[in-house]
Order: C-alpha cells, then sequence, then structure tokens
C-alpha cells in the first residue's frame, strides 16, 4: 500500500506539473519579449536555461517597459519559474529590477505559495529575494509572511508552526533575512517562540543559525533573555557541537553585564575551565572567553596549570596558543587525543577577577575606569599578584610567554616560551 501510496503521489505531482504548464500557455496574453522567441511560452524557461539568460541580461531598472512585459509574460507560472534551477535566477532578478507596485503583486502571488518555495533548493533563495526587496512597514508582504509562518500546519508536530521552519535546511535561511529586515515589534510573537525554544534550537543542525542571527541583529533586551535561557544548561551548551557556536556567539554580541553573567556560569559549572579548553567544541569557548577583558587573565591563570594529559590536547593546544603560552614539545609517541569530559575538580569564580558592579579588583588589572577598555596587565605581574591570595605554586615566570603589552616597545624581550610546572 504504500509504494502505490508514493506512485500515486509521484502521479498527481506529475499531473499538476503538466496542468500548470498547459496553464501558463493557455495564459500567457503577450508574447514573449524577445522578437526572435514570440513564440516561445513562459512555462519553457524552467527546462531553457540560454533563455533564461538572455532575458536575464536585459532587465535593467531603466528598462521599465521591458520589465513590465516581461512580469505579464511569466506572472501565470511565476512559482512554477521560481522552483526551477534557473529560471528562479530570473525571478529573482524581476523582483529587482520592478516598481514597486509590480514588485509587489509578483511577492504577494509568491508568498501564498510560501512553503513550497522555502523547502525548494532553489523556491528558497527567491522566498529570500522577496524578503530582501519588500519594505518591512511600507508593503503587507512580511507581515502576511510571518502570518503564514505562525499559523504553518503539518501532518506532525515535528512540522507545524515555526519551529519546523527554524530546523528546515532552506527554512533557516529565510528566517535569517527576516531577521535581517524585520524590526523585533514587527516580529513579535515569531521572536517569542524562538527564545522560548533557545535549548532546543541551539542543539539542531539549521535551528541554531537563527539563533545566532537573533543574538547578531537583535536588541540587547533580546540578547539578555536568550542568554537567561542559555544559562540554564550552559554546560552542556558549551561543549556541543552546534550550541557551543551559539555560546560563542552571546560573548561576542551581548552587552558587558550578560557576558559577566554568561562567563560566571561557564567558570562555575562542574566541568574545569581546564577540562572545557582541552573537549574540541568547548576549547572555542574558552578562546571566546580570552576575548574578554575582565576574564581573559583569569583564565590564563588556570591554563597555567594544565596537565599533561591537557596539554596533549590539540584543542587545548590552540587554546594555549592564543592565550600566548607556548607548549614544551609533547613526548614522542604521546596520544594527542581530545580528553573525556568526566573529571570533576573545584571550580574558580570570576569573584577574584571583578566585583559585583563588574569593576576591576586591584592587583588583577591596569587602570581602568570601565569594564570595557580595561587592559590586562602582562602574565608575569598577574601571576606575582595572585601569588599573594592564593595558595596556588606556580612555578618560574620566566618559562611563560606573554603577548607584548600595548605601547610597549617591540624590541623589549619576551620571556623563554614554554610551560612551567604547577603544583
Amino acid at each position: 500500500p504504500e509504494v502505490a501510496e508514493e506512485a500515486d503521489g509521484r502521479g498527481e505531482a506529475h499531473a499538476k506539473a503538466e496542468a500548470e504548464a498547459e496553464e501558463c500557455r493557455r495564459d500567457d496574453v503577450c508574447l514573449c519579449p524577445l522578437p526572435e522567441h514570440t513564440q516561445r511560452s513562459a512555462g519553457e524557461l524552467a527546462e531553457d536555461s540560454k533563455l533564461c539568460l538572455e532575458v536575464i541580461a536585459l532587465l535593467d531598472p531603466k528598462n521599465g517597459s521591458f520589465n513590465e512585459h516581461v512580469l505579464k509574460w511569466v506572472f501565470p507560472c511565476a512559482t512554477r519559474l521560481a522552483l526551477a534551477e534557473g529560471s528562479c535566477r530570473l525571478i529573482q532578478k524581476l523582483l529587482s529590477v520592478l516598481s514597486a507596485a509590480s514588485r509587489d503583486r509578483l511577492a504577494g502571488a509568491l508568498v501564498q505559495h510560501w512553503v513550497e518555495l522555502y523547502e525548494s533548493r532553489n523556491g528558497n533563495h527567491v522566498l529570500q529575494k522577496v524578503i530582501e526587496v519588500t519594505p518591512s512597514t511600507d508593503s503587507e508582504i512580511l507581515p502576511l509572511l510571518i502570518e503564514k509562518i505562525l499559523a504553518k500546519k503539518g501532518p506532525t508536530k515535528e512540522t507545524e508552526g515555526p519551529i519546523a521552519v527554524a530546523r528546515h535546511q532552506y527554512g533557516c535561511r529565510v528566517l535569517e533575512r527576516l531577521i535581517e529586515h524585520c524590526t523585533e515589534g514587527s516580529l513579535g510573537a515569531l521572536v517569542e517562540r524562538y527564545v522560548a525554544s533557545v535549548d532546543e534550537l541551539c542543539r539542531h543542525q539549521y535551528g541554531n543559525f537563527v539563533i545566532q542571527h537573533l543574538l547578531e541583529h537583535g536588541s540587547d533586551e533580546l540578547r539578555s533573555q536568550i542568554n537567561k535561557q542559555l544559562l540554564k544548561n550552559i554546560e552542556v551548551l558549551s561543549t556541543h557541537r552546534t550550541a557551543s557556536h551559539v555560546v560563542q556567539m552571546a560573548l561576542q554580541h551581548s552587552p558587558v553585564h550578560d557576558q559577566i553573567s554568561l562567563a560566571t556560569g561557564i567558570f562555575g559549572t562542574e566541568l574545569t575551565l581546564l577540562e572545557l579548553a582541552a573537549s574540541r567544541y568547548g576549547s572555542y569557548v574558552v578562546q571566546e572567553l580570552l576575548d574578554l577583558p575582565f576574564a581573559a587573565q583569569g583564565v590564563r591563570r588556570r591554563l597555567v596549570e594544565a596537565s599533561e594529559q591537557h596539554k596533549q590536547s590539540p584543542a587545548f593546544q590552540r587554546v594555549a596558543e592564543k592565550a600566548g603560552l607556548a607548549l614544551l614539545p609533547m613526548t614522542p609517541g604521546a596520544a594527542a587525543t581530545s580528553l573525556p569530559l568526566s573529571a570533576h575538580h573545584q571550580q574558580p569564580s570570576l569573584a577574584e577577577l571583578i566585583d559585583a558592579s563588574g569593576a576591576p579588583l586591584a592587583g588583577s588589572w591596569a587602570s581602568s575606569t570601565t569594564v570595557s577598555t580595561m587592559a590586562p596587565v602582562s602574565l608575569a605581574e598577574d601571576a606575582a599578584s595572585a601569588r599573594t591570595t592564593s595558595n596556588t605554586s606556580w612555578g618560574s615566570l620566566a618559562t611563560f610567554a606573554t603577548p607584548a603589552a600595548e605601547g610597549t616597545s617591540a624590541s623589549a624581550p619576551v620571556p623563554t616560551a614554554s610551560w612551567g610546572s604547577a603544583a
């Protein structure tokens, strides 16, 4: 029965395509705008890439009458052309050169078939172009599209609603364009649904791109809402294949108070910073922490305590290189593999780096008035001050390599680039 049903489905799809082609031929109320091809049907563009290229070459904002002629020619079968590989480019170009009224007429017709378009390898590009060229305020096209996404129906729960679109290979691209070209107010309930599903979408191979885009293009208030969701499961998300990218994006684009909250959450997990730095995906999160003025020195303090097993991890070596710490050559034959994330040790907090207001504590940073402009002191100075407040034994400071401080002479001697022992 399943085979027969599948065959029936293919038959129906073929019959539908034939009916559309016949409708195109019947409804072509004007001739092809190219003099040498006056008898060609617009439906033939779906299979004739050469004809498509000829028409595309003549489409130009200055050729208004030609553009309108082409629109009248292709409009009856615009959706079919939008789904075909060659002609989808023609529809995209046409959307870019038409007058506002004609563009909205074509875009409105295409949006009625938005599910077919976003699920199509070719059609999703046309839907993205609709979003890019249509104003979000002076037109009803994008509000209509957003409304349709919110009301999406499907045969199963996984294929219903805006979450299904975000989890789709091409649907996530359409949502990225909406985030770029619409205000948060116009997206409204769509954003609310995605914020409520941050944990799920972060760990999805396509859904994570939607959350990343919200962090990149959203307001600070929206970023804070997303960060609150991330903090609920920050340990798992920081080491996840796709969610770690979202955590990195949050650290890059969030306001300082949210960066502090995220860093505090990462420092406060059962997973030690050394284990995170030695893990395949978590290491990239640690690299982002090194770019934060209030956290960089604390991260370096922990890195120098690394065991030989940590040092053998390629991920850890990459973090150490960014931190300005060079590893001694590994023992011949030692395996350079990522560490298992099982051992749990006492984890430091950010209290030694910043106070409750976000200001730097004395002895950890060079003089500065704001967190965002703080410049870290050299590793040697930081380690020296740490001796007075910690029981950690640091090994010879001459064995640590540190980047030259900003404003110092380029000829200043650099300590030997190797690791000291850490008791």
